[in-house]
Protein backbone atom coordinates (compact mmCIF):
# COMPACT_ATOMS: atom_id res chain seq x y z
CA UNK A 1 0.00 0.00 0.00
CA UNK A 2 1.52 3.36 -0.58
CA UNK A 3 0.00 6.63 0.99
CA UNK A 4 0.83 9.95 0.39
CA UNK A 5 -0.44 13.32 1.76
CA UNK A 6 -1.78 15.45 -0.23
CA UNK A 7 -3.34 19.11 0.63
CA UNK A 8 -6.57 19.88 1.58
CA UNK A 9 -7.94 23.71 0.58
CA UNK A 10 -10.80 23.79 2.97
CA UNK A 11 -12.96 26.58 3.00
CA UNK A 12 -15.83 27.76 5.31
CA UNK A 13 -19.07 28.50 3.86
CA UNK A 14 -20.56 31.83 5.29
CA UNK A 15 -24.29 31.32 6.17
CA UNK A 16 -24.52 34.01 8.80
CA UNK A 17 -26.38 37.44 8.61
CA UNK A 18 -23.97 39.86 7.39
CA UNK A 19 -22.41 41.54 10.44
CA UNK A 20 -24.00 45.53 11.51
CA UNK A 21 -21.37 47.88 11.18
CA UNK A 22 -21.07 49.72 14.61
CA UNK A 23 -19.47 48.26 17.71
CA UNK A 24 -19.93 45.08 18.76
CA UNK A 25 -20.11 44.29 22.45
CA UNK A 26 -17.32 40.81 22.32
CA UNK A 27 -14.71 42.85 20.40
CA UNK A 28 -15.00 45.87 23.59
CA UNK A 29 -14.68 43.09 26.20
CA UNK A 30 -12.02 41.71 24.64
CA UNK A 31 -10.70 45.36 24.58
CA UNK A 32 -11.29 45.58 28.68
CA UNK A 33 -9.44 42.13 29.04
CA UNK A 34 -6.52 43.09 27.35
CA UNK A 35 -5.99 46.13 29.50
CA UNK A 36 -7.01 43.90 32.63
CA UNK A 37 -4.16 41.55 31.44
CA UNK A 38 -6.34 38.81 32.06
CA UNK A 39 -6.50 37.86 28.22
CA UNK A 40 -2.71 38.50 26.34
CA UNK A 41 -1.49 39.10 23.17
CA UNK A 42 -0.52 36.26 22.31
CA UNK A 43 -3.55 34.29 23.46
CA UNK A 44 -4.20 32.28 20.16
CA UNK A 45 -7.28 30.33 21.20
CA UNK A 46 -8.98 33.45 22.03
CA UNK A 47 -8.05 36.32 19.74
CA UNK A 48 -8.11 34.25 16.36
CA UNK A 49 -11.31 32.79 17.34
CA UNK A 50 -13.04 36.17 17.69
CA UNK A 51 -11.26 37.17 14.88
CA UNK A 52 -12.30 34.39 12.37
CA UNK A 53 -16.09 34.84 13.33
CA UNK A 54 -15.93 38.46 12.81
CA UNK A 55 -14.92 37.97 9.31
CA UNK A 56 -17.32 35.60 8.58
CA UNK A 57 -19.77 37.61 9.54
CA UNK A 58 -18.61 39.75 7.20
CA UNK A 59 -18.74 37.90 4.69
CA UNK A 60 -14.85 36.89 4.25
CA UNK A 61 -14.68 33.19 5.23
CA UNK A 62 -11.23 33.08 3.01
CA UNK A 63 -9.96 35.29 5.12
CA UNK A 64 -10.21 32.74 8.48
CA UNK A 65 -6.89 31.22 6.33
CA UNK A 66 -4.36 33.73 6.89
CA UNK A 67 -4.62 33.07 10.52
CA UNK A 68 -2.35 30.54 12.01
CA UNK A 69 -2.81 27.23 10.62
CA UNK A 70 -5.05 25.51 12.60
CA UNK A 71 -7.32 28.85 12.68
CA UNK A 72 -9.60 26.67 10.20
CA UNK A 73 -9.96 23.58 11.89
CA UNK A 74 -11.08 25.10 15.17
CA UNK A 75 -13.32 27.51 13.57
CA UNK A 76 -15.00 24.53 12.31
CA UNK A 77 -15.41 22.80 15.27
CA UNK A 78 -16.62 25.88 16.81
CA UNK A 79 -19.53 26.20 14.31
CA UNK A 80 -20.04 22.21 14.34
CA UNK A 81 -20.45 21.87 18.04
CA UNK A 82 -22.90 25.68 18.27
CA UNK A 83 -25.19 24.02 15.24
CA UNK A 84 -25.24 21.02 17.39
CA UNK A 85 -25.99 22.31 20.47
CA UNK A 86 -28.34 24.58 18.98
CA UNK A 87 -30.73 21.71 17.77
CA UNK A 88 -30.95 19.83 20.92
CA UNK A 89 -32.46 22.95 22.56
CA UNK A 90 -34.68 23.14 19.35
CA UNK A 91 -37.36 20.88 21.37
CA UNK A 92 -37.78 23.84 24.56
CA UNK A 93 -38.41 27.48 23.49
CA UNK A 94 -34.98 28.12 22.59
CA UNK A 95 -34.30 30.83 19.79
CA UNK A 96 -31.87 32.17 17.62
CA UNK A 97 -32.83 35.93 17.89
CA UNK A 98 -30.27 37.78 15.78
CA UNK A 99 -28.38 41.05 17.02
CA UNK A 100 -29.58 43.35 20.17
CA UNK A 101 -29.12 46.59 20.39
CA UNK A 102 -28.54 48.65 23.68
CA UNK A 103 -26.67 51.80 24.14
CA UNK A 104 -25.67 51.79 20.53
CA UNK A 105 -23.76 48.41 21.39
CA UNK A 106 -24.90 45.51 18.94
CA UNK A 107 -25.11 41.60 20.96
CA UNK A 108 -25.36 38.44 19.24
CA UNK A 109 -26.01 36.14 21.91
CA UNK A 110 -26.02 32.17 20.47
CA UNK A 111 -29.79 31.88 21.74
CA UNK A 112 -32.40 32.85 23.67
CA UNK A 113 -35.17 30.72 25.73
CA UNK A 114 -38.20 32.28 26.68
CA UNK A 115 -40.12 32.06 30.44
CA UNK A 116 -37.80 30.08 31.72
CA UNK A 117 -38.49 30.06 35.19
CA UNK A 118 -36.31 30.01 38.42
CA UNK A 119 -37.87 26.95 41.47
CA UNK A 120 -40.76 27.87 43.94
CA UNK A 121 -39.45 30.25 46.33
CA UNK A 122 -37.05 32.02 44.44
CA UNK A 123 -36.98 35.67 42.40
CA UNK A 124 -38.25 34.62 38.55
CA UNK A 125 -36.52 35.83 35.41
CA UNK A 126 -38.25 36.03 32.35
CA UNK A 127 -35.58 33.74 30.07
CA UNK A 128 -32.51 32.28 29.18
CA UNK A 129 -29.68 33.68 27.05
CA UNK A 130 -27.31 30.31 25.84
CA UNK A 131 -23.98 30.80 25.12
CA UNK A 132 -21.77 27.92 23.28
CA UNK A 133 -17.94 27.79 23.53
CA UNK A 134 -15.01 25.00 22.55
CA UNK A 135 -11.84 25.65 23.75
CA UNK A 136 -8.67 23.63 24.52
CA UNK A 137 -8.65 25.05 27.93
CA UNK A 138 -8.25 22.56 30.47
CA UNK A 139 -11.61 22.58 32.33
CA UNK A 140 -9.70 21.31 35.54
CA UNK A 141 -13.34 19.70 36.61
CA UNK A 142 -11.08 17.39 39.01
CA UNK A 143 -9.77 19.85 41.34
CA UNK A 144 -12.27 23.05 41.27
CA UNK A 145 -15.80 23.08 41.47
CA UNK A 146 -18.03 24.70 38.32
CA UNK A 147 -18.52 27.95 39.98
CA UNK A 148 -14.79 28.71 40.50
CA UNK A 149 -13.71 27.00 37.34
CA UNK A 150 -15.75 29.59 34.89
CA UNK A 151 -15.02 32.43 37.43
CA UNK A 152 -11.92 32.73 35.69
CA UNK A 153 -13.53 33.24 32.02
CA UNK A 154 -13.98 36.74 32.33
CA UNK A 155 -14.60 36.95 28.57
CA UNK A 156 -17.07 34.20 28.90
CA UNK A 157 -18.81 35.62 31.75
CA UNK A 158 -18.81 39.93 30.59
CA UNK A 159 -20.08 38.79 27.56
CA UNK A 160 -22.79 36.59 28.64
CA UNK A 161 -23.95 38.75 31.59
CA UNK A 162 -24.05 41.68 28.85
CA UNK A 163 -26.46 39.57 26.56
CA UNK A 164 -28.59 39.18 29.36
CA UNK A 165 -29.27 43.08 30.20
CA UNK A 166 -29.18 43.29 26.33
CA UNK A 167 -32.47 40.30 26.39
CA UNK A 168 -34.01 42.64 29.16
CA UNK A 169 -36.87 44.63 29.40
CA UNK A 170 -38.40 47.15 31.66
CA UNK A 171 -40.09 44.64 34.82
CA UNK A 172 -38.85 41.56 32.69
CA UNK A 173 -35.17 40.85 33.41
CA UNK A 174 -33.51 37.82 31.85
CA UNK A 175 -31.33 37.04 34.96
CA UNK A 176 -30.53 33.32 33.72
CA UNK A 177 -28.25 31.80 31.11
CA UNK A 178 -27.09 28.60 29.89
CA UNK A 179 -23.09 27.81 28.78
CA UNK A 180 -22.83 24.85 26.69
CA UNK A 181 -19.06 24.58 26.52
CA UNK A 182 -16.97 21.61 24.78
CA UNK A 183 -13.80 21.04 26.50
CA UNK A 184 -11.67 19.38 23.60
CA UNK A 185 -8.82 18.09 25.96
CA UNK A 186 -10.97 17.67 29.46
CA UNK A 187 -9.05 18.36 32.30
CA UNK A 188 -5.66 17.14 30.74
CA UNK A 189 -5.68 14.49 33.04
CA UNK A 190 -6.82 11.51 30.41
CA UNK A 191 -10.69 12.59 31.25
CA UNK A 192 -11.15 13.16 27.20
CA UNK A 193 -13.30 15.75 25.72
CA UNK A 194 -15.63 16.99 28.52
CA UNK A 195 -19.11 18.31 27.11
CA UNK A 196 -21.03 20.31 29.38
CA UNK A 197 -23.58 22.66 30.21
CA UNK A 198 -23.81 25.05 32.91
CA UNK A 199 -26.84 26.83 34.55
CA UNK A 200 -25.85 30.73 35.79
CA UNK A 201 -28.00 32.92 37.51
CA UNK A 202 -27.46 36.95 37.96
CA UNK A 203 -28.57 39.70 39.86
CA UNK A 204 -29.72 42.52 38.18
CA UNK A 205 -26.87 44.52 39.90
CA UNK A 206 -24.63 42.37 38.54
CA UNK A 207 -25.72 42.59 34.94
CA UNK A 208 -26.27 46.50 35.91
CA UNK A 209 -22.48 46.88 36.91
CA UNK A 210 -21.61 44.31 33.81
CA UNK A 211 -23.02 46.74 31.35
CA UNK A 212 -21.79 49.83 32.78
CA UNK A 213 -18.02 49.15 32.61
CA UNK A 214 -19.08 47.66 29.10
CA UNK A 215 -20.71 50.90 27.72
CA UNK A 216 -17.86 53.19 29.80
CA UNK A 217 -15.38 51.36 27.88
CA UNK A 218 -17.14 51.25 24.95
CA UNK A 219 -17.25 55.20 25.16
CA UNK A 220 -14.07 55.77 25.48
CA UNK A 221 -12.74 53.42 22.71
CA UNK A 222 -14.54 55.64 20.09
CA UNK A 223 -13.47 59.10 21.91
CA UNK A 224 -9.96 57.67 21.26
CA UNK A 225 -10.83 56.67 17.35
CA UNK A 226 -12.66 59.96 17.26
CA UNK A 227 -8.62 61.46 18.28
CA UNK A 228 -7.44 59.24 16.05
CA UNK A 229 -9.26 60.10 13.09
CA UNK A 230 -8.45 63.47 13.80
CA UNK A 231 -5.43 63.79 14.11
CA UNK A 232 -5.30 61.67 10.57
CA UNK A 233 -6.57 64.56 8.79
CA UNK A 234 -4.51 67.36 10.41
CA UNK A 235 -1.78 65.23 8.85
CA UNK A 236 -3.39 65.10 5.66
CA UNK A 237 -4.16 68.51 5.78
CA UNK A 238 -0.92 69.97 6.36
CA UNK A 239 0.68 67.41 4.02
CA UNK A 240 -1.41 69.10 1.28
CA UNK A 241 -0.36 72.57 2.07
CA UNK A 242 3.38 71.40 2.04
CA UNK A 243 3.09 70.23 -1.33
Amino acid sequence: MLVREVRCDFSLDHRASPRTPGQHVSEVIRDIALKMGVLKQDDKEELDWTLAKYRLACGDPAGVSTLFPTAISRVALGLAWEQWVGEQWEQINFHSIGELEKDGLIGTPDGLEFWLPFPPGEARGHGAIHEIKLTWKSSRSDREKPQERLAQEFLWLAQTKAYCEMASQPGFPVLQAMLHVYWVNGNYRGSGPEPRSYELRFTEEELRKNWYLIRESARVIREQEERERQEQEREQQQHQELE
